[in-house]
């Protein structure tokens, strides 16, 4: 609705706690002067709750600009689908959305990327490298409805896009997210997913052995696979700081999670 009242040629959606970097809207202005731009997608910088610490110095690392035409919808859609679940990273011509099909995404949560990647293709695409957005991460209001949103409803909007290859899709997010081990783990570990998640969500997708590590996660003690997941992450990619941050701050985090985020200067609260 707030595009319907915007007045500009373009409109940068914005999330209600992130904030924007110094010199970033003259930037855009630069960028959109005399464009003929569909889409501007700006880079992003994550940070921590009180914005102390870059967990992140750059979401897409990407470390020059890129432009993409209609006919590179495939490699747009792989290098950038997976950053665009972050609403603050997006201007868009305000004609192109009002033109768009926008009500078959309600109730997806992103909107935005129905509107993106429907067909037919955006002409002309531009990402900027620099981040030009700090997000402040783990205070989303939906953070409680996490493994339903990332397991099921994301992926079921990524896979819905008709023209994009299965394998393109699956570089973005796998088609059953649920069968994951390393996906369920982690939900369990920071109390997202639990046997009521399970009952809800997952038991109704399968029988037999296809539901049966489903099962055996949500009934897996929570601070033990807090532990195990920051262990994991600690020897295999330290670089997971933004996952070492929700488990260092999830009610199940353990001394051993916690000590693993203090060495890798990860706040714990």
């Amino acid at each position: 609705m707030a595009v319907g009242y915007a007045r500009g040629d373009y409109c940068w959606l914005t999330s209600d706690d992130d904030l924007v970097v110094p010199g970033a809207l003259a930037r855009m202005l630069h960028e959109l002067d005399g464009s003929a731009l569909d889409l501007l997608v700006v880079n992003a910088e994550i940070r921590n709750a009180d914005l102390g610490t870059v967990l992140s110095p750059r979401y897409l690392a990407f470390t020059a600009d890129r432009v993409y035409a209609a006919e590179d919808r495939e490699a747009f859609f792989a290098d950038v689908a997976d950053y665009l679940s972050f609403i603050g990273g997006v201007v868009i011509r305000r004609s192109l959305w009002l033109g768009r099909d926008r009500e078959s995404y309600f109730g997806s949560l992103f909107i935005h990327v129905g509107v993106i990647f429907q067909l037919p293709p955006l002409k002309r695409v531009k990402v900027i490298a620099d981040p030009m957005v700090v997000i402040r991460y783990g205070n989303a209001m939906w953070s409680a409805r996490g493994f339903e949103i990332w397991t099921f409803k994301w992926p079921a909007l990524i896979w819905s896009f008709a023209g994009v290859s299965d394998a393109t899709k699956r570089r973005v997010v796998a088609r059953e997210p649920w069968t994951l081990l390393r996906r369920l783990v982690f939900y369990r570990a920071i109390g997202a997913y639990s046997y009521g998640e399970y009952r809800r969500f997952v038991a109704n997708q399968g029988r037999g052995l296809a539901i049966a590590l489903p099962l055996a996660v949500a009934l897996l003690p929570a601070p033990l696979a807090n532990s195990l997941r920051a262990l994991y992450w600690f020897v295999r990619n330290r670089n997971a700081r933004a996952g070492l941050y929700d488990l260092a701050r999830s009610r199940h985090s353990t001394a051993v999670t916690r000590s693993v985020a203090r060495r890798l200067g990860i706040p714990t609260a």
